[in-house]
């Protein structure tokens, strides 16, 4: 996403319309699916993870990025996918140190 939005042009557009067509394939709806954390996830999947800080206040939290290694549902829980709000499943999360320069991890 960020190298095509790079590609939008600054100033007069060579191709009218051609920054709106870029905009829109960025941000054209996921498919269906895609936004949900499974339950059972297969293979490696990255997390934005909002966890509190120290005090647990809200003013304290932080966003980290992070790869899924093992999800344990709920005890009796039997969706395919886990609730956004569900606060007794467990993940396990490895945690990534993001180069700002390279963007890798």
């Amino acid at each position: 996403a960020s190298q095509r939005l790079e590609q939008v042009p600054r100033g007069r557009e060579e191709d009218p319309g051609e920054g709106r067509r870029i905009l829109e394939a960025v941000f054209e709806p996921l498919p269906d699916g895609l936004h949900m954390l499974p339950a059972l996830p297969s293979g490696e999947l990255g997390l934005l993870v909002l966890s509190p800080g120290g005090d647990g206040g809200a003013a304290t939290c932080s966003l980290d990025f992070g790869i899924l290694e093992s999800a344990a549902p709920r005890a009796g829980w039997g969706a395919p996918f886990l609730h956004r709000g569900d606060e007794r499943s467990e993940l396990r999360v490895r945690l990534c140190d993001v180069e700002e320069g390279t963007g890798r991890c």
